[in-house]
């Protein structure tokens, strides 16, 4: 199932929710390596009900100037959490907005 830093592209349950490619520049400007592929940490749609959680999970994003770090917006998501590591799956708060880091 395609939740967090590269699972499977080609699942088809976690739909509508956005993700995000990382790549690299090779050799030329038209040479391009793709690093890896992210959904966010509460993109699984299997109990989701009907129409899922759309959460627009890379509308906006960011990378550190050395690459290691990643901060992905998700504009619609729902989840009331607040701080690091909070209920993501919950939906009290209506398109609150979240931003994921990796």
């Amino acid at each position: 199932m395609a939740v967090g830093i590269n699972g499977d592209q080609a699942q088809e349950i976690n739909v509508d929710v956005g993700a995000t490619y990382v790549f690299r520049q090779l050799g030329s400007p038209a040479d391009w390596e793709q690093l890896s592929y992210a959904k966010a940490t509460n993109s699984d749609q299997s109990s989701a009900g009907i129409g899922g959680r759309e959460l627009s999970f890379g509308n906006s994003l960011d990378m550190s100037d050395d690459g290691q770090v990643l901060a992905v917006g998700a504009y619609r998501d729902n989840s009331d959490a607040t701080g690091i590591n909070g209920d993501q799956v919950n939906e009290d708060a209506r398109l609150s907005g979240a931003v994921f880091v990796y």
